[in-house]
C-alpha cells in the first residue's frame, strides 16, 4: 500500500527521532509501519539507517536492498549496504559500492545526511588507496626498485593512484601517429642543446638591443590567428608579444638582420621545416601579471623549444601535469600538442627564445613526407 498523509508524518517522526539520536524508537515506529503492509522506499530507507546503527547488519543489509530494488540509483542504500558490508569484513564489495555511490548525481539540495556519507565514503576510499599505496610501496623498497625508480616509472605510480591526470595530444592542425605523448623532453637527449645554451649571454644581450624599441613588438597571437585559447580571448593582447626571426616557416629579413649572432647560435639547430608552416623563431615576450590559458598547439611532428633569457621568478610553464619555472640559461623542450599554459607571476618581463624543431623519432623520409604535406596543405588556401 501506498503511505497516506497520517503514515507520512509517522515516517517524518521516525526520520526526526533517528537524526535526534533516539535509534530504538525510530526503528520501532519504522518496523511497525512495515508490519501493517506500507511498503515505501524511505520506510526502508529508514529501516536501514535505524538497522546500521543499532549494529543489526545483516537487517540493515536487507532494508538496503530493498530500497535498490526499486530504486536502483539511490546512493543512500548503496552507502548503508556499503557501510554494513565494510564492518562485516568484505571490504572489496564495500569499496566497490562506495565508488558507484560517489558517481550518482546528486539531487537538488541534498539531504545533509546523504553529503556527510558521501564524504565519509570519499574519505575511506582515499585511506583505503594509501595503505594499498604503503604496502607496495613497502614492497617495492624491499626489492630495490624504490627510491631510485625511474622518473617515468614514479610517474606511472602517480597516475595509478589518481594523483596525476594523463593529457593527450590534441593537435589542432595536424596529427602523426605512433609519436609518445611526453611532456617535458631530457634535454641531454639533444646534442644541440649545449652549444645553444652557451650563447645565451649573446643572445640575450642580442634580444635587449633590438628589444628597445618596442614598437617593433607584435602580438603573438593576431587576430584569427594562432592558438585556440579556452576560455580567454588574448588575440591582439600586448600582454604577450613576439619578435619573430622567422614567421611561417619564412626568414623575416629585417629582424635577422639585426640579430646575426643568435642567428649563428642557431645554425646547428635542427629547426623543423615546411613551407608556410614551419619553422617560427622569435623572442616571445610574457609582460608582468600574464597568463596564456590553456591550449594546444599545431602538429606533434615538432617540439617547441624555451630558451629563456630573461627569467624572474615566479614565472613559470605547465605542459599536461607537469609545470617548470624558467631558469636563465636552462632549455625547456615540450610537445605543445598537450595542453599548456603559462604565467608571469613577478613585476619584471620575462623573455625566452622560442624555436620549433622536428620530433627526434622521425627519420628523414618522415620529415620530408611531413614537410611536403603541410607545405601544400598550407598552399591549399589559396585553391578556390
Amino acid at each position: 500500500m501506498r503511505p497516506t498523509q497520517s503514515v507520512w508524518n509517522q515516517i517524518d517522526e521516525a526520520f526526526r527521532l533517528w537524526a535526534s539520536g533516539d535509534v530504538r524508537s525510530a526503528r520501532a515506529r519504522l518496523e511497525a509501519l512495515h508490519a501493517a503492509g506500507w511498503h515505501h522506499a524511505y520506510i526502508h530507507l529508514g529501516l536501514a539507517y535505524t538497522a546500521r546503527d543499532s549494529g543489526d547488519l545483516d537487517a540493515a543489509t536487507a532494508a538496503a536492498e530493498a530500497v535498490l530494488v526499486d530504486e536502483p540509483a539511490n546512493a543512500a542504500a548503496m552507502l548503508v549496504k556499503a557501510d554494513s558490508l565494510h564492518a562485516l569484513g568484505h571490504k572489496a564489495e564495500a569499496l566497490a559500492l562506495y565508488s558507484t555511490a560517489l558517481k550518482v548525481p546528486l539531487p537538488p539540495g541534498p539531504a545533509p545526511v546523504l553529503v556527510r556519507d558521501l564524504d565519509r565514503a570519499a574519505a575511506i576510499i582515499r585511506e583505503h588507496a594509501a595503505d594499498v599505496a604503503r604496502f607496495v610501496d613497502d614492497r617495492l623498497s624491499a626489492t630495490g626498485v624504490l627510491p631510485h625508480a625511474p622518473p617515468r616509472f614514479l610517474q606511472s605510480l602517480s597516475i595509478q593512484r589518481g594523483q596525476r591526470r594523463v593529457y593527450a595530444q590534441r593537435p589542432i592542425q595536424y596529427y602523426y601517429p605512433g609519436l609518445a605523448a611526453i611532456e617535458f623532453f631530457d634535454t641531454s637527449s639533444f646534442p644541440w642543446v649545449t652549444g645553444l645554451e652557451s650563447a645565451a649571454d649573446i643572445i640575450r644581450d642580442e634580444a635587449l638591443t633590438v628589444l628597445v624599441d618596442r614598437s617593433r613588438l607584435k602580438p603573438y597571437v593576431e587576430k584569427d590567428h594562432g592558438p585556440q585559447l579556452a576560455d580567454v580571448d588574448i588575440a591582439g593582447s600586448t600582454k604577450w608579444t613576439a619578435f619573430f626571426l622567422y614567421k611561417s616557416g619564412k626568414v623575416v629579413e629585417e629582424n635577422a638582420a639585426a640579430c646575426p649572432r643568435t642567428m649563428a647560435a642557431l645554425s646547428s639547430v635542427p629547426l623543423a621545416s615546411a613551407g608556410g608552416a614551419m619553422p617560427s623563431v622569435l623572442f616571445s615576450v610574457l609582460e608582468p601579471g600574464a597568463h596564456i590559458p590553456p591550449h594546444h598547439g599545431m602538429t606533434n611532428t615538432r617540439l617547441i623549444c624555451h630558451l629563456p633569457i630573461v627569467a624572474p621568478e615566479k614565472c613559470s610553464l605547465r605542459v599536461g601535469a607537469e609545470e617548470r619555472e624558467w631558469r636563465y640559461g636552462k632549455t625547456l623542450v615540450f610537445d605543445d600538442t598537450i595542453e599548456h599554459e603559462a604565467w608571469n607571476r613577478s613585476t619584471e618581463t620575462r623573455i625566452v627564445l622560442l624555436f620549433d624543431v622536428w620530433r627526434p623519432e622521425l627519420d628523414p623520409t618522415e620529415r620530408r613526407a611531413v614537410s611536403e604535406y603541410l607545405a601544400a596543405q598550407s598552399s591549399s588556401e589559396t585553391v578556390q
